[in-house]
């Protein structure tokens, strides 16, 4: 898997991330604004909320409630510059990836992600 550096730190600002799984129901509010994050709408069940791709979503009836298609958890990675991490699945300017270094998984924006290393084989 291909691997990248982290550019600028950066630390959760939702530390009790929304955790859902498909069938499941939730209300759907505002959707980012933020251009480069459009795609993301804001959900709440039960007593957890947070962003959610719209990707995942199936919008019921009147729009104010939504199904979820899959798996999706929000955890959000905190990462300091200079780690390594590699990026697992790419939505709506964020990225689901893995610190090398923690074996920890979560979403980082794309901009603090800098090129792919290029890695030299073991012989």
């Amino acid at each position: 898997m291909e691997e990248f550096i982290v550019l600028k730190g950066y630390q959760t600002k939702y530390p009790d991330p929304i955790i859902l799984k498909a069938g499941d129901i939730v209300e759907l509010g505002r959707e980012e604004e933020k251009e480069d994050w459009k795609g993301w709408i804001w959900a709440i069940k039960k007593d957890k909320e947070g962003w959610i791709p719209m990707q995942i979503v199936k919008i019921c009836g009147d729009g104010l409630e939504g199904e979820i298609l899959e798996s999706y958890s929000a955890n959000e990675l905190n990462v300091r510059k200079d780690d390594r991490i590699q990026k697992i699945r790419s939505l709506n300017g964020w990225s689901w990836c893995l610190n090398i270094a923690t074996k920890s998984e979560g979403w980082i924006p794309n901009e603090i992600i800098g090129q792919k290393l290029l890695i030299n084989p073991i012989n």
